[in-house]
């Protein structure tokens, strides 16, 4: 039985320090392939997972994974998420992030069940993580970017648009 608890430690290090050598990776970088910031999240989720005994999956749809964004962008919506929401424990809860395509913008939707608020709720996207985002957007793609947080009866919907690609 230790060993089992001594297996899911060293598992659980491993990803921690998996999480650590990526932040450190982009700790200079204005923009990265989505496709490391998904293994961000993954590696973020996967910490959760361990920490809450609650399983968080993360389903990706249409992303073309060399496509450039702010670092930390998606791993900031995971952290706000998981922060201020409250999900059962015991329970698999997933999260869906699909991307869409146009000549002039690419857009990223993330898709995750409604909880309970841990804290009471600001104006949706008036917190330093979305202040965060929206800097880093700016910083990037100065005006060519929308970022709007939706709520429906069952989900949270954040959408990502980042206009006059080429």
């Amino acid at each position: 039985m230790g060993r089992g608890k001594s297996e899911k430690g060293i598992h659980f290090i491993d990803t921690l320090a998996k999480e650590f050598r990526l932040l450190y990776e982009f700790s200079n970088k204005t923009l990265i392939p989505v496709h490391r910031e998904i293994e961000l999240c993954n590696s973020f989720l996967k910490i959760m997972t361990f920490r809450t005994d609650t399983t968080y999956e993360l389903t990706t749809a249409c992303l073309n994974g060399h496509d450039n964004i702010p670092p930390l962008i998606f791993h900031t919506l995971f952290e706000n998420l998981l922060t201020h929401n409250v999900y059962e424990i015991g329970n698999t809860y997933h999260f869906t992030l699909e991307a869409s395509k146009t000549s002039i913008s690419r857009t990223y939707h993330l898709i995750v069940p409604k909880s309970k608020m841990r804290t009471p709720a600001k104006a949706i996207g008036q917190g330093t993580g979305s202040k965060y985002i929206k800097a880093r957007l700016e910083e990037s793609f100065p005006g060519n970017w929308t970022f709007q947080e939706n709520e429906t009866e069952s989900e949270r919907i954040t959408e990502i648009s980042i206009h006059d690609i080429s």
